[in-house]
């Protein structure tokens, strides 16, 4: 009131906000809303919604979009409304399992949070969500992760896990197209092995049968080697009377179903290929990382047909 009194509203915001953050609740709550009038500072939100994001690091960019994406959300939700009731508390976990789990804590038993949104990454949810259950606070996490946790009456998954995606993805094509054998191509890092395995045991529970399965590096554009392998394909150079000489391909093993865990740039490229080398007939299966516009105008015809999951 005093720095108020000296027509210094700058330093009254300031010791403001300070007081308040030590005197959030109780006996002080009327003497803040008269201050707060009397230095036309807006009405403090009535809630706060945690999130929990890599916001530095080798991830930052990815955690910056989803930030914005979850700013815009808020501000669009609330636009219309003179004092917006819900605040976000922005919290960095650097893409480490142990500044996660440091975060929910702080928002939950500081910050008093009503919910956290969060984490990004599948290497540190983990730790997040036990200390989410452990302390009481709903947590939303955005990893596709599969947890491992026991109870998980406040955690949620705002995506679907690798399982939940494989099942859809199988029980559709055993029992409403009645297709029986199975492959796969997959990219051989952790995402790719984990999408192999639960494909394996989900066919295999089901009653089809998988013949086979193809890995390839990550970041591989060329993927000839591997489809004319796995496919047993042979080449033969034959004559047109139009087109001169040709090469062309001969598929020597049929399957009814394919899936391509990958993202949908790298999966529109085996598309094409798989096109190129003539392997037909078969039912293309992906993940939700194929839902983009951009994987019809890499594969386009080749798409035709193929089968993708998303929430």
């Amino acid at each position: 009131q005093r720095a108020k009194g000296h027509g210094n509203d700058a330093l009254a915001r300031k010791i403001f906000s300070e007081w308040e953050q030590e005197y959030r609740r109780g006996e002080y709550e009327p003497q803040a809303k008269e201050l707060r009038e009397a230095l036309q500072l807006p009405e403090k939100p009535k809630y706060s919604i945690g999130v929990i994001l890599p916001l530095s690091g080798d991830y930052q960019a990815y955690g910056e979009r989803v930030l914005q994406a979850i700013q815009f959300a808020l501000k669009e939700t609330e636009s219309q409304k003179k004092n917006p009731p819900i605040q976000l508390a922005i919290r960095d976990s650097k893409g480490n399992p142990s500044e996660a789990e440091k975060a929910v804590e702080e928002l939950a038993t500081q910050e008093e949070v009503l919910a956290i949104i969060g984490p990004l990454l599948s290497i540190t949810v983990e730790k997040a969500a036990r200390k989410a259950q452990k302390l009481g606070v709903p947590l939303l996490a955005l990893s596709q992760k599969e947890l491992t946790i026991e109870r998980r009456d406040y955690v949620f998954q705002n995506s679907l896990s690798p399982a939940d995606q494989v099942h859809a993805l199988v029980t559709y094509t055993l029992k409403e197209m009645w297709l029986r054998t199975f492959a796969i191509f997959y990219p051989d890092s952790s995402y790719g092995s984990v999408f192999k395995n639960a494909f394996v045991q989900e066919v295999t529970r089901g009653g089809g049968k998988v013949v086979g399965a193809a890995a390839y590096s990550e970041g591989q554009t060329d993927f000839a080697k591997e489809i004319k392998t796995f496919f047993k394909i042979k080449s033969a150079r034959v004559e047109d009377s139009r087109k001169g000489i040709e090469e062309e391909f001969k598929v020597h093993l049929l399957v009814d179903v394919l899936l391509i865990p990958d993202t949908y740039d790298r999966a529109g490229i085996i598309l094409s290929q798989m096109s190129y080398y003539n392997v037909r007939g078969v039912t293309f299966l992906g993940t939700n990382a194929w839902n983009h516009p951009d994987l019809i105008s890499i594969a386009r015809q080749s798409a035709e047909g193929s089968i993708f999951v998303d929430a």
